[in-house]
């Protein structure tokens, strides 16, 4: 292993934590997108001898195993793994995929790619911490209008700390599917639920 060790300390002598350009509302926090890790990492792997690569492998329970592979010229090599739940959605697997193979590559190298929230999002509260927006774009996709202020009320009750943020991303998000949906409107349309409200009229555009 003295081949691939001695090349990724050169490596580890130029590496740094990257800016986080990328925000989850959601979660209230910045990362750094997978593809700004690579782009960093690609050169320096080059300029010492390193290959990279990612694969995926299934085990059991409903499990992927993603692995971080690190090949020196000299056929020695490096390897680490995230498990990763599978699911039946292939945009959420796709999701977690992406998210295991940029926390993969952060913590082979080293990288803080994460906002330090001190251990807050592994507490149990507040509930708002596991909103999921893709979830919600993936449910609301097929809603028509009482279906669409029905579970605007359900998301009010089941995360009552909403950020300023998030509220605003859910009332557009809610207005912008019921603009989507094919039935004959008024020219304005009153939004129940939390996030709309009596004091909420959005025009709809015909």
């Amino acid at each position: 292993m003295k081949e691939v060790i001695s090349a990724l300390i050169e490596v580890q002598k130029e590496i740094k934590n990257l800016p986080a350009s990328e925000s989850n509302p959601f979660y209230n926090s910045k990362y750094v997108p997978l593809n700004d890790i690579l782009d960093f990492i690609r050169p320096l792997l080059v300029k010492n001898k390193l290959f990279l690569t990612q694969s995926v492998k299934e085990i059991e329970n409903n499990y992927f195993r993603l692995e971080t592979i690190l090949i020196h010229e000299s056929g020695e090599q490096l390897t680490s793994s995230v498990i990763v739940p599978a699911g039946h959605d292939p945009q959420k697997q796709g999701s977690a995929l992406t998210y295991a193979r940029r926390y993969g590559l952060s913590a082979f190298f080293a990288i803080a790619t994460e906002h330090d929230d001190d251990a807050n999002s592994t507490i149990d509260e507040p509930k708002q911490s596991r909103l999921d927006f893709k979830d919600i774009e993936s449910k609301t996709e097929n809603m028509n209008i009482d279906q669409l202020n029905e579970y605007s009320k359900q998301i009010s009750k089941q995360f009552p700390g909403l950020t300023d943020k998030q509220k605003e991303w859910l009332k557009h998000h809610f207005a912008n599917r019921r603009r989507s949906i094919d039935q004959s409107f008024n020219n304005q349309n009153s939004i129940d639920g939390m996030f709309g409200g009596d004091k909420w009229t959005y025009t709809i555009y015909q």
